[in-house]
């Protein structure tokens, strides 16, 4: 049986967080100013011999979406994709906790959709 607590919780979070506006928190994940992503890990990596218990996720570019656009529609594309934004080898991405990776998705989708929290445009007065 699941944990009822925890999935009350959840829905109780899930709805705050959807009654306040901003759907694109995601717990465990922090939108930088300078348009990246960083995504905390529950379990840790190895990235190029040094333990990780976060990643930084770049925002892609036109050219990167030009080059990739066909191969991010498998999940070995999108995986590959997804190292190149972090800057972690394909090999590095399969050690991420499957809970982790559906978060790691998640901030990629909000990149792909060009609607990451920390890239909306704030509405300013115009000056008559």
């Amino acid at each position: 049986m699941p944990d009822m607590t925890k999935i009350d919780k959840n829905n109780q979070t899930e709805a705050a967080t959807k009654a306040s506006g901003d759907h694109k928190s995601i717990p465990g994940v922090t939108w930088n100013e300078d348009g990246s992503a960083t995504i905390d890990l529950k379990q840790r990596i190895n990235v190029s011999g040094e333990k990780k218990a976060s990643i930084r996720m770049n925002y892609p570019s036109v050219t990167f979406m030009r080059e990739n656009n066909e191969q991010i529609k498998t999940l070995d594309g999108e995986n590959d994709a997804i190292a190149e934004l972090c800057g972690i080898a394909p090999e590095e991405t399969g050690q991420i906790g499957w809970p982790d990776y559906l978060r790691v998705q998640r901030v990629f989708s909000y990149f792909l959709g060009g609607d990451a929290p920390n890239w909306q445009m704030q509405s300013s007065a115009s000056a008559s």
